[in-house]
Protein backbone atom coordinates (compact mmCIF):
# COMPACT_ATOMS: atom_id res chain seq x y z
CA UNK A 1 0.00 0.00 0.00
CA UNK A 2 2.79 2.42 0.93
CA UNK A 3 4.66 1.79 -2.32
CA UNK A 4 1.45 2.29 -4.35
CA UNK A 5 0.91 5.62 -2.66
CA UNK A 6 4.44 6.74 -3.52
CA UNK A 7 4.00 5.67 -7.14
CA UNK A 8 0.75 7.64 -7.37
CA UNK A 9 2.63 10.76 -6.36
CA UNK A 10 5.40 10.11 -8.84
CA UNK A 11 3.05 9.36 -11.74
CA UNK A 12 2.33 12.99 -12.66
CA UNK A 13 6.04 13.71 -13.03
CA UNK A 14 6.46 10.73 -15.33
CA UNK A 15 3.53 11.85 -17.46
CA UNK A 16 4.89 15.40 -17.58
CA UNK A 17 8.07 14.15 -19.23
CA UNK A 18 6.01 12.62 -22.03
CA UNK A 19 4.57 16.05 -22.79
CA UNK A 20 7.80 17.99 -22.34
CA UNK A 21 8.48 18.43 -26.05
CA UNK A 22 4.99 19.85 -26.64
CA UNK A 23 4.34 22.04 -23.61
CA UNK A 24 6.12 24.90 -21.90
CA UNK A 25 6.89 23.43 -18.49
CA UNK A 26 8.84 25.10 -15.67
CA UNK A 27 12.26 23.49 -15.35
CA UNK A 28 12.18 23.59 -11.57
CA UNK A 29 9.68 24.20 -8.81
CA UNK A 30 10.87 27.74 -8.13
CA UNK A 31 9.72 28.82 -11.58
CA UNK A 32 6.11 28.14 -10.65
CA UNK A 33 6.15 31.46 -8.81
CA UNK A 34 5.75 33.00 -12.27
CA UNK A 35 2.15 31.74 -12.29
CA UNK A 36 -0.45 33.63 -10.30
CA UNK A 37 -4.02 32.55 -9.69
CA UNK A 38 -6.79 35.03 -10.44
CA UNK A 39 -8.71 36.41 -7.48
CA UNK A 40 -12.23 35.17 -6.81
CA UNK A 41 -14.79 37.35 -8.54
CA UNK A 42 -12.30 38.55 -11.15
CA UNK A 43 -12.20 35.42 -13.34
CA UNK A 44 -14.29 36.79 -16.22
CA UNK A 45 -13.12 39.17 -18.92
CA UNK A 46 -14.46 39.91 -22.39
CA UNK A 47 -12.46 39.80 -25.60
CA UNK A 48 -13.47 41.49 -28.83
CA UNK A 49 -16.26 43.09 -26.82
CA UNK A 50 -17.02 45.72 -29.49
CA UNK A 51 -18.79 43.06 -31.59
CA UNK A 52 -22.53 43.65 -31.89
CA UNK A 53 -24.29 40.66 -30.35
CA UNK A 54 -27.80 39.26 -30.71
CA UNK A 55 -30.00 38.14 -27.82
CA UNK A 56 -31.00 34.68 -29.07
CA UNK A 57 -30.13 31.92 -31.51
CA UNK A 58 -32.61 32.44 -34.33
CA UNK A 59 -31.77 29.66 -36.75
CA UNK A 60 -32.30 25.99 -36.03
CA UNK A 61 -28.84 24.77 -37.02
CA UNK A 62 -26.00 25.32 -34.54
CA UNK A 63 -22.45 24.69 -35.72
CA UNK A 64 -19.99 24.27 -32.84
CA UNK A 65 -16.17 24.40 -32.77
CA UNK A 66 -14.25 22.91 -29.82
CA UNK A 67 -10.48 23.45 -29.76
CA UNK A 68 -7.55 23.58 -27.38
CA UNK A 69 -5.37 26.15 -29.15
CA UNK A 70 -2.16 25.46 -27.17
CA UNK A 71 -1.73 29.13 -26.11
CA UNK A 72 -0.68 29.99 -29.67
CA UNK A 73 2.65 28.20 -29.35
CA UNK A 74 2.29 27.19 -33.02
CA UNK A 75 2.26 30.63 -34.62
CA UNK A 76 0.41 29.73 -37.84
CA UNK A 77 -2.81 29.53 -35.84
CA UNK A 78 -2.90 33.33 -35.61
CA UNK A 79 -3.30 33.61 -39.39
CA UNK A 80 -5.65 30.68 -39.96
CA UNK A 81 -7.96 30.70 -36.95
CA UNK A 82 -10.15 33.65 -38.07
CA UNK A 83 -11.03 31.92 -41.34
CA UNK A 84 -11.87 28.72 -39.49
CA UNK A 85 -13.93 30.36 -36.73
CA UNK A 86 -16.18 32.34 -39.07
CA UNK A 87 -17.81 29.10 -40.23
CA UNK A 88 -19.25 28.44 -36.75
CA UNK A 89 -22.00 29.79 -34.51
CA UNK A 90 -20.28 28.89 -31.24
CA UNK A 91 -16.60 28.42 -30.38
CA UNK A 92 -15.41 26.69 -27.21
CA UNK A 93 -11.70 27.41 -26.84
CA UNK A 94 -9.30 26.01 -24.28
CA UNK A 95 -5.86 27.49 -23.52
CA UNK A 96 -6.87 30.91 -24.78
CA UNK A 97 -4.02 33.29 -24.00
CA UNK A 98 -4.21 37.08 -23.91
CA UNK A 99 -0.99 37.82 -25.75
CA UNK A 100 -1.18 40.60 -28.38
CA UNK A 101 -1.06 38.02 -31.21
CA UNK A 102 -3.95 35.99 -29.85
CA UNK A 103 -6.00 39.08 -29.01
CA UNK A 104 -5.56 40.21 -32.61
CA UNK A 105 -6.54 36.72 -33.78
CA UNK A 106 -9.79 36.86 -31.80
CA UNK A 107 -10.49 40.39 -33.03
CA UNK A 108 -10.45 39.14 -36.63
CA UNK A 109 -13.35 36.75 -35.93
CA UNK A 110 -17.05 37.70 -35.78
CA UNK A 111 -17.39 36.63 -32.13
CA UNK A 112 -17.47 38.22 -28.73
CA UNK A 113 -15.56 35.99 -26.29
CA UNK A 114 -16.01 35.50 -22.59
CA UNK A 115 -12.73 34.38 -21.02
CA UNK A 116 -12.76 32.53 -17.71
CA UNK A 117 -9.17 32.95 -16.61
CA UNK A 118 -7.36 30.17 -14.79
CA UNK A 119 -4.11 31.97 -13.99
CA UNK A 120 -1.84 34.84 -14.98
CA UNK A 121 1.67 34.38 -16.32
CA UNK A 122 3.54 37.09 -14.40
CA UNK A 123 6.42 38.08 -16.70
CA UNK A 124 4.09 39.06 -19.55
CA UNK A 125 1.00 39.69 -17.39
CA UNK A 126 -1.15 37.57 -19.69
CA UNK A 127 -4.11 35.42 -18.71
CA UNK A 128 -4.91 31.90 -19.88
CA UNK A 129 -8.18 30.02 -19.56
CA UNK A 130 -11.26 28.90 -21.47
CA UNK A 131 -13.01 31.26 -23.87
CA UNK A 132 -16.53 30.84 -25.22
CA UNK A 133 -17.20 32.86 -28.35
CA UNK A 134 -20.45 33.66 -30.14
CA UNK A 135 -22.43 36.44 -31.78
CA UNK A 136 -25.18 35.62 -29.26
CA UNK A 137 -24.82 37.26 -25.86
CA UNK A 138 -25.05 34.77 -23.00
CA UNK A 139 -27.92 35.32 -20.56
CA UNK A 140 -25.83 34.05 -17.65
CA UNK A 141 -22.13 33.19 -17.29
CA UNK A 142 -20.73 31.21 -14.35
CA UNK A 143 -17.02 30.45 -14.06
CA UNK A 144 -16.07 27.67 -11.67
CA UNK A 145 -12.61 26.78 -10.47
CA UNK A 146 -11.21 23.31 -9.78
CA UNK A 147 -10.61 22.67 -6.08
CA UNK A 148 -7.25 21.06 -6.76
CA UNK A 149 -4.23 22.54 -8.54
CA UNK A 150 -2.03 21.24 -11.30
CA UNK A 151 1.53 20.53 -10.18
CA UNK A 152 3.06 22.18 -13.25
CA UNK A 153 1.78 25.70 -12.71
CA UNK A 154 0.59 25.29 -9.11
CA UNK A 155 -2.77 26.73 -10.17
CA UNK A 156 -6.33 25.52 -10.61
CA UNK A 157 -8.15 25.18 -13.93
CA UNK A 158 -11.29 27.10 -14.80
CA UNK A 159 -14.46 26.03 -16.59
CA UNK A 160 -17.29 28.25 -17.84
CA UNK A 161 -21.03 27.54 -17.86
CA UNK A 162 -23.04 29.86 -20.13
CA UNK A 163 -26.76 29.98 -20.83
CA UNK A 164 -28.11 31.17 -24.18
CA UNK A 165 -31.64 32.02 -25.28
CA UNK A 166 -33.08 30.01 -28.18
CA UNK A 167 -35.72 31.85 -30.13
CA UNK A 168 -39.20 30.37 -29.80
CA UNK A 169 -38.69 28.28 -26.66
CA UNK A 170 -38.57 29.03 -22.95
CA UNK A 171 -35.73 26.69 -22.00
CA UNK A 172 -32.22 28.02 -22.42
CA UNK A 173 -29.23 26.26 -23.93
CA UNK A 174 -26.51 25.60 -21.35
CA UNK A 175 -22.98 25.40 -22.76
CA UNK A 176 -20.19 24.22 -20.47
CA UNK A 177 -16.64 24.86 -21.70
CA UNK A 178 -14.21 22.54 -19.92
CA UNK A 179 -10.48 22.43 -19.36
CA UNK A 180 -9.84 19.73 -16.78
CA UNK A 181 -6.84 19.60 -14.49
CA UNK A 182 -3.99 17.37 -15.62
CA UNK A 183 -1.08 15.45 -14.09
CA UNK A 184 -3.05 14.81 -10.88
CA UNK A 185 -4.33 11.67 -9.14
CA UNK A 186 -7.68 10.44 -10.46
CA UNK A 187 -9.65 11.51 -7.40
CA UNK A 188 -8.69 15.16 -7.95
CA UNK A 189 -10.01 15.06 -11.51
CA UNK A 190 -13.15 13.28 -10.28
CA UNK A 191 -13.85 16.18 -7.94
CA UNK A 192 -13.76 18.59 -10.87
CA UNK A 193 -16.08 16.33 -12.89
CA UNK A 194 -18.48 16.40 -9.95
CA UNK A 195 -18.33 20.21 -10.04
CA UNK A 196 -19.36 20.05 -13.69
CA UNK A 197 -22.20 17.70 -12.80
CA UNK A 198 -23.48 20.16 -10.19
CA UNK A 199 -23.59 22.93 -12.79
CA UNK A 200 -25.70 20.87 -15.18
CA UNK A 201 -27.96 18.66 -13.06
CA UNK A 202 -30.45 21.39 -12.15
CA UNK A 203 -30.75 22.70 -15.72
CA UNK A 204 -34.00 21.74 -17.48
CA UNK A 205 -33.14 22.75 -21.04
CA UNK A 206 -30.70 21.61 -23.74
CA UNK A 207 -27.03 21.13 -22.84
CA UNK A 208 -23.68 21.05 -24.63
CA UNK A 209 -20.73 19.92 -22.52
CA UNK A 210 -17.40 20.03 -24.34
CA UNK A 211 -13.70 20.65 -24.08
CA UNK A 212 -10.40 19.11 -23.02
CA UNK A 213 -11.18 16.65 -20.22
CA UNK A 214 -7.66 15.18 -19.86
CA UNK A 215 -9.01 11.65 -19.36
CA UNK A 216 -5.98 9.66 -20.42
CA UNK A 217 -6.63 6.32 -18.75
CA UNK A 218 -9.49 3.86 -18.38
CA UNK A 219 -10.38 4.89 -14.83
CA UNK A 220 -10.71 8.59 -15.67
CA UNK A 221 -12.58 7.90 -18.91
CA UNK A 222 -15.07 5.61 -17.18
CA UNK A 223 -15.76 8.23 -14.53
CA UNK A 224 -16.44 10.86 -17.19
CA UNK A 225 -18.82 8.50 -19.00
CA UNK A 226 -20.57 7.75 -15.71
CA UNK A 227 -21.13 11.47 -15.12
CA UNK A 228 -22.48 11.86 -18.67
CA UNK A 229 -24.90 8.97 -18.13
CA UNK A 230 -26.14 10.41 -14.85
CA UNK A 231 -26.88 13.69 -16.65
CA UNK A 232 -28.59 11.89 -19.58
CA UNK A 233 -25.96 13.24 -21.96
CA UNK A 234 -25.14 11.54 -25.26
CA UNK A 235 -21.55 11.41 -26.47
CA UNK A 236 -20.67 12.71 -29.92
CA UNK A 237 -19.06 10.11 -32.18
CA UNK A 238 -16.94 11.52 -34.99
CA UNK A 239 -17.11 10.49 -38.64
CA UNK A 240 -13.41 11.30 -38.95
CA UNK A 241 -11.72 11.02 -35.58
CA UNK A 242 -8.39 12.83 -35.34
CA UNK A 243 -8.69 13.82 -31.70
CA UNK A 244 -5.51 14.09 -29.66
CA UNK A 245 -4.91 10.95 -27.61
CA UNK A 246 -2.59 10.00 -24.81
CA UNK A 247 -1.98 6.33 -24.06
CA UNK A 248 -4.70 5.64 -26.65
CA UNK A 249 -7.41 7.69 -24.88
CA UNK A 250 -8.96 10.79 -26.53
CA UNK A 251 -8.63 13.91 -24.39
CA UNK A 252 -11.31 16.04 -26.06
CA UNK A 253 -15.03 15.25 -25.96
CA UNK A 254 -18.45 16.68 -26.78
CA UNK A 255 -21.64 15.63 -24.97
CA UNK A 256 -25.19 16.87 -25.50
CA UNK A 257 -28.86 16.46 -24.64
CA UNK A 258 -32.14 18.06 -25.70
CA UNK A 259 -30.88 18.78 -29.22
CA UNK A 260 -30.36 16.61 -32.28
CA UNK A 261 -26.88 15.80 -33.60
CA UNK A 262 -26.76 16.19 -37.38
CA UNK A 263 -23.04 15.57 -38.02
CA UNK A 264 -19.65 15.58 -36.33
CA UNK A 265 -16.05 15.39 -37.44
CA UNK A 266 -12.53 16.47 -36.56
CA UNK A 267 -9.79 17.98 -38.69
CA UNK A 268 -6.06 17.32 -38.89
CA UNK A 269 -4.42 20.63 -38.01
CA UNK A 270 -1.28 19.57 -36.16
CA UNK A 271 0.54 22.57 -37.63
CA UNK A 272 -1.77 24.90 -35.67
CA UNK A 273 -2.00 23.27 -32.21
CA UNK A 274 -1.13 20.15 -30.26
CA UNK A 275 -4.88 19.34 -30.33
CA UNK A 276 -7.01 18.99 -33.45
CA UNK A 277 -10.30 20.90 -33.67
CA UNK A 278 -13.67 19.18 -33.11
CA UNK A 279 -16.81 20.11 -35.03
CA UNK A 280 -20.42 19.22 -34.21
CA UNK A 281 -23.55 20.40 -36.00
CA UNK A 282 -26.78 20.33 -34.00
CA UNK A 283 -30.44 20.98 -34.71
CA UNK A 284 -31.95 23.19 -32.04
CA UNK A 285 -35.52 22.68 -30.73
Amino acid sequence: MKNSWILSLLAPAVICSAFAEERIIPKNREQTTKFKEIENGKELSWLNSNVKTEHAFQKKELKVLVWNVFKGVKKDIFKKFPGIAEKYDLALIQEAYTTPDMMTMFAKTPFRYTLAGSFIYRPENVTTGVATGSMIEAKTERPFRSKYKEPIVDAAQMCLASEFVISGITDKLMVVNVHAINFVPSEMLFHQLEQIKQQIEGHKGPVILAGDFNVWDEKKTKYLMRIAKMLSLSQVAFQEDHRKTFKGFPLDHIFYRGIKLKSATTYKMNDLSDHNPLEAVFELP
